[in-house]
C-alpha cells in the first residue's frame, strides 16, 4: 500500500462522464498506474537499433523479441505499466504471460524510420494499426511521439494530426499519450544556454498546444539540465511552468540519459508536479547491451523500484478520485447509452 503522500494535490480529470469511452479512458489509465494514482511505465517499445549489443551489433527480430521478453518479466513485479509495440513485444509478451494481465499496457502507434545518425525527422503513423485495432488487441493506450518544432513548417499539421489521432483513440474508448519531442536544428548547439532556454520555452509551449487537441496524458522532455545549480534552477523554474501549462497529467520521458541523471530529473519534476514516467533506456539499457545477462536485468529492476519511489515520494496522481457522496453528480443520466 502507498502510504508517501504527493507533494500536490492530484489533477482532477474529468469532472463529469458523459459516455462509455469517457469511463473507459479512467479505467484503462487507472490500470497503468499505482495503487496510489502513479505512472510508473517501463518503456520498451524501441526499434532494433536501439537494442544493439555491446559490440554494436543490431539484434534480428527473434532476439530483439526475446531480449524485450527477457525484461518485460523482470520489471512486471515492479511496473504499473508497459509502453510495447505490435512488432517485438506486445503479443510476444501476452501470449508467454510475460505481461500479466494485472499490469498496464501502452502500444506505440508510430513507424520511426532509422538512419545511420538517428530517426528520421518524419514520423509515420503505423500502416494498418489503428486505435480500435490497438484496443482490440488489449492495449489501455496509444501513445504517439513525433518530432516537432513549435516554430517550424509543420506545426500546424502536427496539431492536426494529433488532433485527429485523438478524437480516433478517444471514438474507441483509448486513452492517447502525446509525444512531442524538440530536436536542434543544423547549426544549433544544445550546450549553448540561449538555446537551452529556448528548448525549455519551446517544450512547454508544445506541451500546452497537443494538451489542448484532447491528450489524456502527455509525455515530456525534461525543459532543462541538471549539470550545475544555476542550471538547475532554470529547470526547476521550467517544470513547474510546464505544469502550470497543463490541465492534464505529465510524465517524464528518460530521452536515452544515463540512469543517475534521469533519477534527478525525475525528482524535480515530481516536485513540480509530474505524474510519472514513462522511462526506456535510462532503466534497461545494459540489460539490452549484455543480451540479457542476470546482474544486468536485476540492475534495471532495482532503478526501476528506486524511481517508483521518487515518483511515490513526490509526484502528483494522475486524476483525482470522486468522493462516494458525489458519485451520481459526476455522472449523466444515462451515460452507458449515450455513444462511444
Amino acid at each position: 500500500m502507498e502510504t508517501n503522500a504527493p507533494s500536490t494535490s492530484a489533477r482532477t480529470v474529468p469532472t463529469r462522464i458523459d459516455r462509455p469511452g469517457d469511463l473507459g479512458r479512467l479505467r484503462r489509465l487507472d490500470r497503468c498506474a499505482t495503487e496510489g494514482g502513479f505512472l510508473a511505465v517501463a518503456a520498451i517499445d524501441h526499434p532494433a537499433g536501439l537494442l544493439r549489443s555491446t559490440d554494436g551489433a543490431r539484434p534480428d527480430a527473434q532476439t530483439a523479441a526475446q531480449l524485450k521478453l527477457k525484461v518485460i518479466s523482470a520489471l512486471a513485479p515492479l511496473a504499473s505499466g508497459f509502453l510495447l509495440d505490435p512488432e517485438f513485444s506486445i503479443a510476444q509478451a501476452i501470449l508467454s504471460g510475460a505481461l500479466p494481465g494485472s499490469v498496464g499496457m501502452i502500444a506505440n502507434i508510430e513507424r520511426m524510420r532509422e538512419t545511420p545518425d538517428g530517426f528520421e525527422r518524419t514520423v509515420d503513423l503505423r500502416p494498418d494499426w489503428t486505435p480500435d485495432r490497438i484496443a482490440a488487441a488489449g492495449a489501455d493506450g496509444a501513445k504517439f511521439v513525433f518530432f516537432h518544432r513549435v516554430e517550424g513548417p509543420e506545426a500546424a499539421s502536427d496539431v492536426e494530426r494529433a488532433a485527429k489521432l485523438v478524437a480516433d483513440c478517444h471514438a474507441v474508448g483509448l486513452p492517447c499519450i502525446i509525444e512531442p519531442l524538440w530536436y536542434p536544428l543544423d547549426g544549433e548547439d544544445v550546450g549553448d544556454p540561449a538555446v537551452q532556454r529556448a528548448r525549455a520555452r519551446a517544450i512547454i509551449e508544445a506541451a500546452a498546444r497537443f494538451a489542448a487537441c484532447g491528450a489524456d496524458v502527455m509525455k515530456m522532455q525534461f525543459p532543462g539540465a541538471v549539470g550545475d545549480a544555476a542550471t538547475r534552477a532554470d529547470a526547476v523554474a521550467a517544470a513547474e511552468e510546464l505544469d502550470a501549462a497543463l490541465d492534464v497529467p505529465w510524465v517524464l520521458l528518460s530521452e536515452g540519459v544515463g540512469y543517475e541523471e534521469f533519477a534527478v530529473q525525475l525528482e524535480l519534476a515530481a516536485a513540480a508536479g509530474a505524474s510519472g514516467f514513462m522511462a526506456g533506456r535510462a532503466v534497461w539499457k545494459e540489460a539490452v547491451a549484455s543480451g540479457g545477462a542476470e546482474t544486468a536485468v536485476a540492475l534495471a529492476a532495482d532503478r526501476l523500484a528506486q524511481l517508483t519511489a521518487i515518483i511515490r515520494a513526490q509526484g502528483r496522481p494522475w486524476r483525482e478520485r470522486v468522493a462516494t457522496e458525489q458519485v451520481d453528480a459526476s455522472l449523466t443520466p444515462s451515460w452507458w447509452t449515450a455513444h462511444v
